[in-house]
């Protein structure tokens, strides 16, 4: 019964979200896809179509999931629900079908999938909401649990990953299957490998390097600054107080791309980008710590590509000014039978670039510490283990020295490093705080009260 009352729900819910989209009937849709990624485009494409649509824009914010999109259409806040919240929210959204008329020209909504089957997947998304534009910004064994009962089970290692990212890309790329111009599909380079070569026909491949890139400048301690260049033009980019991977790159040619295809002046984009580009907090932000130290704060949620990524950029970021480098790194959750791959790999590259390394919570106990072992760290000299961030929280001060650069990575649920982040902020003001670290709202605060540490 109650699975019939879901199933209800989400029929009634998709009708009403795909009647209100049917209000501005000529508005173009721009769906954003990828295992990581996802939220930092969708908030480069809309600093950049900001300039040029204002108001009439409109994106998602936390919802990408298909209840969540819908909640982004109709206007409803993006929350759980109980059973008993079905009726309600129902209710709520044929009111806002009634009454809610917003008019925008451009749509901007974060398309993600944890699954191979609906609701989850990306089908599911698609009978929602079909884009005109799409990007594929990566792939990765986030969420592979739910895929790996469909790879062969004596399959282990990077075969193994190989399998699993070749659903997942396979599954995601049903975005750019679904554009009725495929030309107007962009895709990441090293996704190609796992796609079908006949699907990709007159699909553009981003992060080739051939016709944009990046010719000067890159990370610093104060943030990113470099100059880019495309069709032999070149533009400033600007993003103070924030480091970005390799993959944000990505983000800027596919916004600077999908820009030109829309005749927009890039121009005016790229001057606007440093005041209109919103980054949620625990998204690789560069924080004052105490003691003179620089935190990199990437606490918000973790993968092996973008925390990969950061490590690179943190060892770039401390060539020229050598400081001490503290690596902090909870768990990878949800990569199913490859979990034990991915912190090894992860600890692979962490060696390479920390003087310091902690780490957190029992995948980390299991697999980082013994590898890191293997690869020379000392347990209780340059390698510390902790139960999560909020029992790491209590010894951080005594772990930090002046003028260290300090790296936090970290998946959300159970680790929740930012206990720790919270304790090497040189400004401690209570609204500060709130601002600048990921998950402070109540319902949060609420479940991180019940950690044990």
């Amino acid at each position: 019964m109650k699975k019939l009352g879901e199933t209800i729900f989400r029929s009634l819910l998709y009708l009403f979200a795909k009647i209100q989209l049917r209000k501005n009937p000529e508005a173009l849709i721009i769906g954003v896809t990828g295992s990581t990624g996802k939220s930092s485009c969708k908030e480069t494409l809309v600093a950049f179509l900001t300039p040029h649509v204002g108001e009439k824009l409109k994106y998602t914010g936390s919802g990408n999931s298909d209840i969540g999109i819908c909640y982004e259409i109709l206007g409803l806040p993006v929350k759980k629900h109980s059973t008993l919240g079905f009726i309600g929210t129902l209710f709520k959204a044929f009111w806002q079908v009634l009454t809610f008329w917003e008019q925008f020209d451009v749509f901007v909504v974060e398309m993600g999938i944890d699954s191979p089957y609906r609701p989850n997947n990306m089908t599911a998304l698609l009978r929602i909401i079909r884009p005109h534009v799409g990007v594929f910004i990566s792939v990765g064994t986030v969420h592979g649990f739910a895929f790996d009962h469909l790879v062969d089970p004596t399959l282990t290692g990077e075969e193994r990953n190989t399998a699993i990212k070749k659903l997942i890309a396979n599954e995601k790329f049903n975005l750019i299957r679904s554009l009725e111009n495929r030309s107007h599909g962009f895709v990441a380079h090293d996704i190609v490998s796992f796609l079908p070569s006949e699907d990709l026909k007159n699909v553009r491949i981003i992060g080739t390097g051939q016709d944009f890139s990046l010719v000067e400048g890159g990370n610093t301690l104060q943030g990113f600054s470099g100059v880019v260049k495309y069709k032999n033009k070149r533009y400033t980019v600007e993003i103070p107080n924030y480091v970005l991977p390799p993959q944000a790159l990505l983000n800027l040619e596919a916004a600077t791309k999908i820009l030109d295809l829309l005749k927009f002046d890039l121009d005016k984009s790229y001057r606007m980008l440093p005041t209109l580009l919103r980054i949620e907090p625990g998204r690789s932000s560069i924080l004052p710590g105490i003691e003179k130290t620089v935190i990199i704060d990437s606490s918000y949620n973790a993968n092996i590509d973008a925390a990969v990524g950061l490590l690179h950029a943190m060892r770039d970021m401390t060539k020229h000014k050598r400081r001490r480098r503290v690596v902090v790194l909870g768990e990878l959750r949800e990569n199913g039978l490859l979990t034990q791959k991915i912190h090894e790999d992860l600890i692979e590259e962490a060696v390479k670039v920390a003087d310091l390394l902690i780490l957190t919570n029992t995948e980390m106990l299991k697999y980082g510490i013994p590898k890191a072992k293997e690869l020379g760290f000392a347990m209780n000299e340059n390698l510390f283990w902790f139960k999560n961030g909020k029992q790491l929280s209590y010894h951080i001060k005594n772990m930090i020295e002046e003028n260290d650069v300090i790296l936090f990575e970290g998946s959300q649920n159970e680790v929740f490093l930012e206990f720790a982040v919270e304790q090497l902020l040189a400004n401690q003001d209570p609204s500060y705080v709130a601002g600048v670290l990921p998950r402070m709202r109540s319902d949060w605060k609420k479940i991180k009260s019940q950690i044990e540490d």
